[in-house]
């Protein structure tokens, strides 16, 4: 079965072809050999040398791209193409176990996040850049301040990208054999560009300021804050006196007032900075109208850590899929609220968002329900996600009534023009039409399993089906809902598909059935396989079942290897002849597990006794090989060569991947 959206199949059935390679790239330098050029024991030092130069010239292109301000361009480069580069790369760095090609693997990686997070942030400078020059040639000063204060803000995230990729070409020049040194200059030439324009922005419409801290505590912590005293000034030494001025201080920013020499103090308790902080940044942040330009000057510090109490506040009223749920808190030491610390919801083991506590150190989280939830009594939980910080791990818990919310699942199932195939789609939504979105939904043809697809956003969902043999001309399609481990109720929805094939009746050809359920199964695979050798076919199997009376004792023959069953079965499928396929396909199978111990068990009686003894995988593959055996054996249509070839493949696999069971 294919799908059209995100679909998982029993392993076994599941198949893989061969992409065609693509050697248009192919280095002349011949230690960058292409991946698909490599001899077959494999030279990984050339392929991982041929994608290296792959991923330098990608990045180098970018960066020419960007200087031009051709950003679509720029993207392109680092975009699909060069993540799919960078994934062989990683395969390739672990077959060799090569550490510098394994670093390499994690500076490629973070070279493109870090070029695509520079290439948005040049082009939003540049863009926001423009808007400024329009605002002052409309005379518009109040506009091109607003803009001037977010150019600013857009400076510093041009300038830390860039720095961030600029270490990632130094450390690329020493785990490779590539020259980055056009690379880091395109970076230094596009943030020089940037830091020039920005300082002539900040000469015409701010007033340059200047911020000293003349005293602190060094060693800090939410118990101990950070006690401060400093003043506020111009560049020329005028107070910005008697003024309510804001400060970013760590992961937290504080406000507090200068008196008319422009002096302030203000406290700092951290709570999500770094352990190993030496020295505190403290930025003055001006209002967006201000005239006034940041300063910026820091502390050292050291900090020590300290143990916060979380308290959580859940709904007492049941809730449901889509409901609203709001969870409240709070985050503090000895009483004292935690500001600026981040806080994770969590109901069951489904994180629905992350929240971050006010001034105070309370916080509110509104999310919804999900469906991974299941119904009945649950646990809420809100936890700090932190890690060598200010602040130790911390959480709580809260418990919620989740009930279970019905559902509608609708089908429609129709062959398709060629006549291949069947088109199944329908929708997953509740009672009252929200759509449930990623959801599982398994698609059954005559009762039988093929697949199983993913909803989409919208709940839908989409599948092609082989066409099956038919007994009658149709099949009866079913999708399936399970809603086990979720607060949704199960769901199911068949459609019929008519005007499907009919072939002749298998018993008019061969007594499988017979063959079976007498044992004699065996019988027939080595009498054809012994008459193989001597030219004769197997067709004549028939005569030899007619002659054997049905109530004789059978008899242990000697077993033939599953292969040659399998290449029997091959055989007949070449043929045509794909109900004899499938019915030699399940002899090797029988074979394999030690099948002749018992020569009288049906299909069935075979399948009980041997699927105790086989992992999930296995046992669905058997139970699929069975039914289609049975389909083969019994229904008075031949099987499509599709569903032959798929039993063959399936029966291969199974015999390749499980251990015989003993005699």
């Amino acid at each position: 079965m294919a799908a059209t959206e995100a679909s998982t199949v029993d392993p076994v059935f599941q198949q893989s072809s061969p992409s065609d390679a693509d050697d248009s790239n192919v280095s002349d330098d011949p230690r960058h050999q292409h991946p698909d050029e490599a001899d077959e024991e494999g030279d990984l030092s050339g392929v991982s040398d041929y994608l290296s130069s792959q991923l330098s010239s990608s990045l180098g292109q970018s960066s020419v791209e960007l200087s031009q301000g051709e950003y679509d361009q720029a993207r392109k480069a680092v975009g699909d193409d060069y993540n799919e580069q960078l994934s062989r790369y990683v395969e390739v760095a672990e077959a060799t176990g090569s550490e510098s090609d394994q670093q390499a693997a994690r500076e490629f990686e973070e070279a493109g996040e870090n070029q695509r997070e520079f290439i948005d942030a040049t082009e939003e400078y540049d863009r926001t850049y423009q808007e400024y020059q329009e605002a002052k040639a409309a005379g518009d000063d109040e506009r091109a301040r607003e803009l001037a204060r977010d150019l600013e803000r857009q400076s510093q995230e041009v300038d830390e990208s860039g720095a961030a990729l600029e270490e990632n070409y130094e450390n690329l020049d020493e785990t490779t054999n590539e020259d980055f040194s056009e690379e880091q200059e395109a970076v230094e030439g596009t943030r020089g560009t940037v830091s020039s324009q920005q300082a002539d922005v900040e000469a015409v419409e701010f007033v340059a300021t200047e911020l000293v801290i003349d005293s602190a505590t060094e060693t800090i912590s939410f118990t101990e804050p950070l006690e401060a005293e400093g003043r506020l000034t111009t560049a020329e030494g005028e107070p910005i006196a008697n003024q309510q001025v804001t400060f970013a201080v760590g992961e937290q920013t504080v406000t507090t007032t200068t008196d008319s020499t422009g002096a302030f103090s203000f406290t700092y308790r951290p709570t999500a900075l770094p352990l190993d902080t030496t020295s505190l940044e403290i930025e003055y942040q001006p209002p967006s109208g201000s005239e006034y330009a940041t300063a910026t000057t820091t502390v050292p510090v050291a900090v020590e850590q300290a143990q916060p109490d979380v308290t959580i506040q859940t709904p007492s009223q049941p809730v449901a899929f889509g409901d609203e749920l709001t969870v409240t808190g709070t985050v503090g030491v000895e009483g004292t609220g935690a500001a600026g610390v981040p806080v994770a919801i969590t109901i069951g083991d489904e994180r629905i968002g992350q929240t971050t506590t006010g001034a105070d150190g309370t916080f509110e989280f509104t999310g919804t329900v999900p469906a991974a939830v299941a119904a009945g009594d649950a646990t809420t939980r809100a936890q700090l996600p932190l890690d060598g910080q200010a602040l130790t791990e911390a959480e709580t818990t809260g418990s919620i009534t989740i009930e279970e919310t019905e559902s509608q699942l609708s089908l429609t199932a129709t062959q398709t023009d060629d006549g291949e195939t069947i088109a199944a789609s329908g929708r997953l939504a509740t009672a009252d039409d929200q759509p449930l979105a990623n959801q599982p939904v398994r698609i059954l043809v005559d009762g039988t399993t093929v697949g199983t697809v993913e909803t989409d956003e919208s709940g839908e969902y989409e599948a092609t089906i082989d066409t099956p043999a038919t007994v009658d001309g149709t099949a009866e399609i079913t999708a399936v809902y399970d809603g086990a481990g979720t607060n949704v109720a199960d769901a199911e929805a068949t459609d019929t598909v008519s005007g499907l094939p009919i072939a002749q009746t298998l018993l008019d050809e061969l007594w499988w059935p017979g063959l079976l359920i007498t044992g004699l199964g065996l019988l027939l695979a080595i009498w054809a396989y012994r008459q193989r050798g001597q030219g004769r076919d197997d067709s004549a199997a028939s005569d030899l079942m007619r002659e054997s009376p049905a109530d004789d004792e059978p008899t242990r023959p000697e077993r033939v290897p599953a292969p040659v069953l399998l290449e029997l079965a091959r055989e007949r499928l070449n043929e045509g002849e794909t109900n004899r396929a499938i019915g030699l396909a399940y002899v090797a199978v029988r074979s394999h597990f030690g099948g002749t111990d018992v020569p009288g068990w049906t299909h069935w009686e075979f399948y009980n006794e041997t699927e105790p003894q086989l992992d999930d995988a296995e046992r669905n593959t058997l139970l699929s090989i069975t039914e289609q055996f049975e389909r083969a054996a019994f229904a008075p249509g031949t099987i499509h060569r599709n569903a032959a070839t798929t039993v063959i493949s399936a029966a291969d696999q199974l015999i390749e991947r499980s251990k015989p069971r003993s005699s």
